[in-house]
């Protein structure tokens, strides 16, 4: 990511914030819309599951100062997803109900450019994360 995308991403979880409690409950919507299958790798109460997506994508962007870190945490987060079922192919449906996500909730502050960091940045924790799902294969 270039230090461009990481300002535009980083702004745009501000200008997120006042609508961070609706923005779980829209990715999941979303996604499960995407892919109904998907509903079956999530426990059956989602009251929490929200507030997690918000927390690990706020967790992941705090790390920009630190790529070894970001490495490291969506590793295990990788890692424990492969244990819920998550294969490689759901994060690109995953990376579709984010985006969409992230739209709905910026509207017009969405630009082009916004959407490239966006994609940026969600390609860096993808990979980050299918290479820890990679190593519980590998043990």
């Amino acid at each position: 990511m270039t230090v461009e995308q990481k300002r535009l991403v980083t702004e745009s979880l501000t200008t997120l914030k006042p609508v961070a409690d609706l923005l779980g409950d829209i990715f999941y919507s979303r996604l499960f819309e995407m892919d109904p299958m998907l509903k079956y790798l999530f426990p059956s109460d989602m009251n929490h599951q929200g507030e997690k997506l918000i927390a690990a994508v706020n967790q992941a962007a705090a790390c920009f100062d630190g790529m070894e870190t970001l490495e490291s945490t969506m590793q295990e987060f990788g890692l424990r997803h492969a244990g819920y079922g998550v294969k490689d192919y759901h994060y690109d449906t995953a990376e579709q109900a984010l985006l969409w996500t992230v739209r709905v909730g910026m509207g017009a502050a969405f630009t082009v450019d916004v959407r490239h960091a966006w994609v940026s940045f969600y390609g860096e924790m993808a990979a980050a994360m299918k290479r820890g799902a990679a190593k519980r294969i590998e043990t």
